[in-house]
């Protein structure tokens, strides 16, 4: 069952602007009358926090008969992962399975339980069950301590990071990627600035083999980092609340952290001046998000709390309450928009509790879908997914194109909601939504609305249906689709405008035969007559690879070597130009090398490094890149062909100096620009005419590697 709201917030404090609207998607996953997958006869009572990943929702759930388990909807269907009846791989049955100790990530599932043995992490994909890490494990680095504890799991990337430990003798954050290793943050490590062990949660942010953690020791409390070794504050009693002339003094856990910004909850002294804020990883301007004394929409009071929230393409999920209750809200762009409060009805009669009514944490957002759970009057709950539905194009509703009085083409009534929206081969593609979990990719032209691809389309290659999708690439003839299929199966897609083609997909395996199948798949350009995309493999693989004319090929990979060491080559991202392909590249157990190179007639160029000083000062160096693209030009020969670096310095601090003409430098990361792969767009509008003026604090640069002679300002 799917249900639209839309409200109108008008900002009431000072860190708040203009009215926003926000639309939301309901999409019902379970409640107390859904039938419990693996316990015939039983029906779903007390539904835990989820999990999202890809469109998918993992969550754990008791039945009526009092036992406990894991569940996964994959996007159109309820799974066993695992229940106190489920065989351990150590021997006997699960028990004590985790109400909050799971992670999920492209269908595969890690969670805490314990068995014969004790507690442990099991690894389950494919209907298959592994114990990873289990009770009486050596703690790598340790003397003698043994694992006899775990804490919640986290994926990245294919690679797991997990909090254990032995009693109050030893906790850790360690990474398992077919081994564990030592502990990256762990007790026997001092807390900066005091003389006690660090005491820390149990529950990560991870990110790009990046940590945010909250920790605490002598009193103390703070937000830190950690990145290829080196551990940092990222907020502490050191810090302005913005906006005020106090100092935050506590912090909550857990953080936050998507796309390169961490959110975090922090107030003064006894949680006054609390307030929801974000802050970019590597430092920089703490940006208030929602504080108290700010306007409870639809209650005419002041929000007072905050509960957990989730960070996700530069949106931030919250919630928070006051006199008369408590809301979810979504804020964006400095506006803040209610989605739903207890006193609602919902789903028919049903009305939200008002106190308590929502559980909802950081793990709850991936993609701009979201799932909760929501606690009704009745003292019911049910579990849903909810999509945020971007305003319809400007371009469909100049000419009205289609709209929620649009009948849905191969469905049943019409749209509830239309997505994006692009030019596309003399008409606009978009993406819609309508009653019944009905989805899909269109195409107008003419006045006549034709499918793609919807919820009836088999994948490709399986038996399984589309459960959901996402454009990945678009050119004048063809669109690159990522797609999920209700068996689990996922992977790009190509429709050219009669056909739609498997490019790859989890199934597939990797060029050259020795790396496996692919475990993930990132950016996808249209170059010519093909399509280069980034993939992933099993033991840190990594590669650019083309399709062309039905063949697979592998363009560069992780068989070569960094240049100047003997680690292998780790490729984060990529664009290419004709026979031209510009890298992010990393090397190193921890990654501690990044680079950008480039890639032609099979040699690899490094162009710049993280070892490498800024262009106009010797004391300041690249931290981390994070996009790139080309510009201007149609091939390596074109007089104004040239690469744009979206790079981090590793210093917010700004020495007094002049700007290379060639570089544009901004307070804050473009977040349209950079989820588009295109950074290069807000670099060159943000100081037209290569201004030399600069921000009083460097946040990010935006430079430029030419490929043949050129002026930067002419």
């Amino acid at each position: 069952m799917r249900v639209n709201f839309i409200y109108t917030v008008l900002a009431g404090v000072c860190i708040l602007s203009a009215n926003t609207t926000a639309q939301v998607t309901l999409t019902k996953v379970a409640d107390y009358n859904t039938p419990v997958p693996g316990a015939p006869g039983t029906t779903f009572r007390e539904i835990g926090q989820p999990y999202v990943h890809n469109g998918q929702v993992l969550f754990y759930a008791t039945n009526n008969a009092g036992m406990g388990g894991l569940y996964l909807y994959n996007g159109s269907t309820l799974v066993k992962v695992a229940d106190t009846n489920t065989p351990s791989p150590g021997g006997g049955n699960l028990r004590d399975i985790s109400f909050y100790a799971y992670a999920l990530e492209n269908g595969a599932v890690a969670f805490v339980a314990s068995d014969a043995n004790g507690p442990a992490i099991f690894f389950w994909t494919n209907q298959q069950l592994t114990r990873l890490v289990k009770n009486g494990d050596s703690i790598p680095g340790t003397a003698s301590n043994r694992f006899n504890f775990f804490g919640q799991p986290t994926f990245d990337r294919g690679v797991l990071y997990f909090m254990g430990g032995e009693g109050e003798s030893y906790r850790g954050v360690h990474r398992y990627d077919g081994t564990v290793s030592t502990g990256l943050v762990s007790s026997l490590q001092v807390y900066p600035g005091a003389t006690l062990p660090h005491y820390f949660s149990a529950q990560l942010a991870v990110e790009s083999n990046r940590l945010a953690f909250w920790s605490s020791a002598d009193s103390q409390n703070a937000i830190f980092t950690w990145v290829n070794g080196a551990k940092n504050f990222l907020v502490s009693s050191n810090d302005t609340i913005p906006g005020t002339s106090v100092n935050f003094a506590t912090f909550q856990s857990p953080p936050d952290m998507q796309g390169g910004w961490v959110a975090f909850k922090g107030g003064s002294d006894n949680y006054f001046q609390e307030g929801i804020f974000l802050r970019p990883f590597e430092g920089g301007a703490i940006i208030p998000v929602v504080r108290q004394g700010a306007a409870h929409p639809g209650f005419n009071t002041a929000l007072t709390s905050f509960g957990e929230m989730a960070v996700d393409n530069g949106r931030v999920w919250f919630q928070a309450g006051g006199a008369g209750g408590q809301s979810l809200f979504l804020w964006e762009s400095n506006r803040y928009t209610r989605l739903l409060s207890g006193g609602m009805v919902l789903d028919g009669p049903s009305t939200i509790f008002s106190s308590a009514p929502f559980t909802f944490n950081q793990n709850c957002v991936h993609q701009g879908v979201a799932a909760l759970v929501v606690r009704f009057s009745n003292n019911t709950k049910a579990l849903y997914l909810a999509a945020k539905i971007p305003p319809p194009s400007t371009l469909i509703a100049a000419t009205n194109l289609a709209g929620t009085s649009t009948p849905i083409p191969g469905g049943t009534g019409n749209f509830l909601a239309l997505g994006s929206a692009i030019p596309w081969r003399g008409g606009v593609l978009f993406t819609g939504q309508g009653a019944g979990g009905q989805f899909g990719l269109y195409h107008y032209l003419d006045g006549n609305i034709s499918v793609i691809l919807n919820q009836t389309t088999v994948f490709p290659g399986t038996t399984s249906t589309v459960a959901s999708l996402q454009i990945h690439a678009v050119d004048p003839a063809r669109v690159a689709i990522y797609a999920v299929s209700a068996g689990g199966d996922w992977g790009l897609l190509i429709y050219d405008g009669t056909t739609l083609t498997k490019v790859a997909d989890n199934n597939t395996a990797i060029p050259g035969g020795a790396f496996g199948t692919f475990s993930s798949f990132s950016r996808a350009q249209f170059t010519g007559s093909g399509l280069t995309f980034h993939g992933t493999g099993s033991n840190n693989y990594s590669g650019v690879f083309e399709f062309n004319n039905g063949t697979l090929s592998t363009l560069v990979d992780s068989t070569r070597t960094f240049p100047g060491t003997t680690d292998s080559l780790g490729i984060v991202s990529f664009a290419r130009q004709g026979d031209l392909l510009a890298l992010i590249g990393q090397a190193g157990t921890n990654y501690q090398q990044t680079a950008v190179m480039l890639f032609s007639n099979h040699v690899l160029t490094v162009a710049t490094t993280n070892g490498l000083a800024l262009s106009d000062r010797t004391n300041r160096f690249y931290n981390s890149f994070y996009s790139l693209g080309f510009a201007g030009g149609s091939s390596t020969s074109a007089p104004w062909s040239r690469v744009l670096v979206l790079a981090r310095p590793t210093s917010s601090k700004w020495p007094p100096a002049s700007l290379p003409r060639k570089s544009w430098w901004m307070k804050t990361p473009p977040f349209p620009a950079l989820l588009a792969g295109q950074p290069w767009a807000r670099c060159l509008s943000s100081q037209p005419g290569c201004s030399s003026r600069r921000p009083t604090a460097l946040k990010w640069v935006c430079f430029i590697i030419p490929l043949a002679a050129w002026n930067p300002c002419s």
